[in-house]
């Protein structure tokens, strides 16, 4: 997704403060192929598994398969936001 849609522009934002931060991180390409609602970045901080997803605050409700994953990673292996 473009830096022109507004959830690119979400992901933008929150690439530069990981990078500003000098905070270690990946995009999953879901290219339809893989699980529905894998977060958007995986990061490690301070030895720490984080994932987020990033949605604009008007748009903030996750849907159902978004939930469902953060839920599985937390309960398996570490935090998320």
């Amino acid at each position: 997704m473009g830096a022109s849609t507004p959830e690119g522009k979400v992901k933008e934002k929150v690439k530069d403060f990981l990078k500003e931060a000098r905070i270690w991180y990946f995009m999953p390409a879901n290219n339809g192929y893989g699980t529905s609602g894998i977060p958007d970045f995986v990061c490690v901080v301070e030895g720490i598994l984080w994932v987020l997803s990033a949605k604009l605050m008007q748009l903030v409700n996750l849907h159902f398969y978004n939930l469902r994953e953060l839920e599985r990673f937390v309960k398996l292996a570490g935090r998320g936001i």
